[in-house]
C-alpha cells in the first residue's frame, strides 16, 4: 500500500493470497486429489522426458514441477521451492570420528611443517563448491529425505549415491515407496 501511496498507484487487493509450498507440500496436494493417478501420470512424464537427450538434469526437474502443478485442481498462484540438480554437499569436519580427526590432524601438521611465505588458516568448513563436495553428504536421514523428496530429478535423471551416508528409510524418488 505504501508503494502505491508513493507512486500515486490506485491500491487494489489482490484476488489471491500469495503462497509458498516445497515440491513435496504440492506432491502431497496433488496426490490427494488424485491418489496413484498421480504416480502414474509423473513415472510416464519422466520416462518421456528421459527420452529427450536436450533436456538436461535441471530443466527435467523444472518440467516435472511444472507438470504436478499443472495437474491441480487449485490455479492460484503458487511459488514451488524445489532442489535442482546437481547437488554439492556442503563439506564440514569438525573431527566427531577418528577419520576426520586423523585428517585435520594431518593438515595441521602440513601447515605448521612447512614456512608457506604466507598465513595458512586452517578451515573445518569449505562453503564453495569443489571436487571435494562429492566426498560426503549429510548424515541426518531427515536431511536426506528431504533433499530426495524436493528433488523431482532425483533417482530418475539425477543421481547422488547417498544411501549409506545415513541409515535412510527410502529405497527409491518415487513417492509411493516413501509415504
Amino acid at each position: 500500500m505504501k508503494s502505491c501511496a508513493a507512486s500515486n498507484f490506485p491500491h487494489t487487493k489482490l484476488p489471491w493470497v500469495p503462497r509458498v509450498l516445497t515440491y513435496e507440500e504440492l506432491y502431497k496436494l496433488v496426490h490427494a486429489e488424485m491418489g496413484e493417478k498421480l504416480e502414474v501420470a509423473v513415472e510416464e512424464y519422466k520416462n518421456e522426458l528421459l527420452g529427450k537427450e536436450e533436456i538436461d538434469e535441471r530443466d527435467f526437474g523444472l518440467k516435472v514441477v511444472e507438470k504436478v502443478h499443472a495437474l491441480w485442481s487449485d490455479k492460484d498462484p503458487v511459488v514451488i521451492l524445489y532442489y535442482s540438480p546437481p547437488y554439492y554437499p556442503h563439506i564440514y569436519i569438525n573431527g566427531s570420528n577418528h577419520k576426520e580427526r586423523l585428517l585435520l590432524e594431518s593438515v595441521s601438521k602440513a601447515i605448521d611443517s612447512h614456512d608457506h611465505g604466507y598465513n595458512v588458516i586452517n578451515k573445518k568448513f569449505y562453503p564453495y563448491i569443489s571436487d571435494l563436495s562429492f566426498v560426503s553428504a549429510p548424515q541426518d536421514e531427515e536431511v536426506l529425505n528431504t533433499l530426495t523428496l524436493n528433488m523431482p530429478a532425483f533417482g530418475s535423471k539425477y543421481d547422488l549415491p547417498i544411501k549409506g551416508y545415513a541409515k535412510t528409510k527410502f529405497t527409491s524418488c518415487k513417492h509411493r515407496s516413501i509415504w
